[in-house]
């Protein structure tokens, strides 16, 4: 949701109106798409623009919409802009700011996939290579496990706040590291191995619903799929009973996918669903691409594909919604340590764009596989088995935080390692992103062709990037291929804002 104040252009010329109104613009959404948490609302595309339109309330009375001038789609009417709405009229008609208020338009909430960054990730982007260690394991001196630390994590996740929640299933129990702690507390189990509601026993895999503010557990050896209140829990519910889960995951819908080692599928629990729906594998063991080997951990995106690591079958396999079988996009080269194979890939993660991030735990790294890609590139780890900062020895669960910083579960290690983003490695890169938040200081006359000659200089994967930052900080709306702006706004002086943002995070998407 933006704050505009815009003269509206129609075919790209000026008009007179003038209005201030909090809305939302849509981006490649349809005529009539949905753009709004609110159902009744949609995308009503802006004359002279190419798939660019206001949220707009649809069900306004057609016989009080006026067609908008035919020579330059000028409203005679104040706070009324020139829309196409051709369920009323074939021209563009002046449709009333008041109906495109986000009160009345919602923006709909952007669902993050578990255990993905909610920002873009450059292809390029790199991690500093000597990890912070964010939780450890150690012994006494009589030779047991501290109440603290992780002996042999699995699961992983960090959630909004940068709270590090990892399974301990050698101690049968979950534990959570706030941001800055230098030890850990229980946050679920610990009472010792067993199957009554306070107990765990063996859980492999983790992650928090919001909704409810409790943890998600799989609570592997009871089979049984546990909720665990945040605040103050002591013992758990059961939600899912007779289920065989290494891995698990959730939808925007409240959807629980579950993973499997032993009966090579995955099932996908829709909430009051006691029995499941098989929606990855279930034919046999093998490397069919309708089967698993040994399947691991698991990663669901927005559009619902499910994305699977084999551990036996060396690869990554995307299962698209109702597909029948799998496509490769990681690995799928027998085992190996070349970088177009892996070899016991554990923890899965993917980015908007497709690109995969697999902990490949026999070869003791992390790799990245691009969309399409035939072979990865290490990005942790890589260094030999071992204990240095730069080292891993059989990586097990993964997550990224809200701002790219990439986790890691060190499993024979017993610690949870922290990579942060680092582009200054990337000199080349950095250059680019010096080059956009260089407009910040340009004259406000200046700006939109300043963002126009950088659409067309700079490589084209750095454009959603240019996007980001020219519809995030300066607010100006683009139309398809940037051929004019649309909107004359009013700049402000953002020196300093850009100064402290550059100063508070590396991340591409906001630098």
């Amino acid at each position: 949701m933006v704050s505009i104040f815009f003269h509206y252009f129609g075919y790209f010329l000026f008009s007179s109106l003038v209005v201030q109104v909090n809305s939302q613009l849509c981006h490649g959404v349809p005529q009539y798409g949905r753009c709004s948490s609110n159902t009744a609302c949609g995308c009503l595309h802006m004359e002279g623009a190419l798939d660019i339109g206001i949220c707009g309330f649809q069900w306004v009375m057609c016989s009080e919409l006026t067609p908008c001038d035919e020579i330059d789609n000028y409203c005679q009417e104040p706070d009324r802009v020139c829309v196409r709405h051709p369920r009323c009229h074939e021209r563009p008609v002046c449709f009333p700011v008041s109906m495109m208020d986000s009160k009345v338009c919602p923006p709909t909430k952007k669902f993050i996939p578990l255990r993905a960054s909610g920002k873009y990730i450059n292809p390029d982007a790199r991690w500093e290579q000597n990890a912070v260690t964010v939780a450890e394991s150690y012994q006494r001196p009589d030779g047991t496990n501290s109440s603290t630390g992780v002996y042999f994590p699995m699961g992983l996740f960090v959630d909004d706040e940068r709270t590090v929640y990892v399974t301990d299933p050698n101690n049968h129990r979950v534990l959570e590291w706030k941001l800055g702690a230098s030890t850990g507390v229980v946050a679920a189990g610990g009472n010792e191995r067993g199957n009554g509601a306070h107990q765990l026993n063996g859980p492999s895999d983790v992650f928090v619903d919001k909704e409810t503010d409790s943890l998600v557990i799989c609570d592997n050896t009871n089979k049984r799929v546990v909720r665990w209140p945040r605040v103050n829990g002591k013992s758990g519910e059961t939600i899912i009973s007779n289920v065989t889960c290494h891995g698990i995951t959730m939808d925007e819908a409240g959807t629980i996918y579950a993973v499997g080692f032993d009966l090579d599928l995955v099932k996908r629990y829709r909430k009051g669903d006691s029995e499941g729906t098989i929606v990855a594998g279930g034919n046999g063991r093998g490397s069919r691409l309708d089967q698993l080997n040994w399947p691991q951990y698991i990663f669901v995106d927005r559009d619902h594909s499910i994305y699977v690591s084999e551990w036996y079958n060396g690869r990554v396999t995307k299962w698209v919604e109702g597909a029948k079988e799998g496509i490769v996009v990681a690995g799928g080269h027998g085992q190996g340590n070349a970088l177009s194979q892996l070899y016991g890939p554990e923890g899965v993660v993917v980015d908007e764009f497709g690109t995969v991030y697999v902990a490949d735990s026999v070869n003791d790294r992390v790799m990245r596989w691009p969309k399409g890609a035939t072979q990865g590139t290490v990005i942790a780890g890589g260094n030999g088995q071992g204990k240095q900062s730069n080292q891993l020895s059989h990586p097990f669960g993964l997550a990224f935080d809200q701002d790219n910083n990439l986790y890691v579960v060190d499993h024979w290690n017993s610690r949870n390692l922290g990579f942060k983003t680092n582009y200054e490695q990337d000199p080349i890169f950095a250059h680019h992103v010096n080059q956009i938040a260089a407009l910040a200081f340009l004259q406000p006359n200046d700006v939109s062709q300043g963002f126009d000659d950088l659409y067309n200089s700079l490589p084209q994967i750095l454009h959603p990037l240019l996007d980001y930052f020219e519809d995030t900080y300066v607010g100006r709306n683009r139309t398809q291929g940037r051929a004019k702006t649309m909107f004359e706004i009013e700049f402000w002086n953002m020196h300093q804002r850009t100064t402290d943002h550059l100063m508070r995070t590396n991340n591409s998407a906001e630098a």
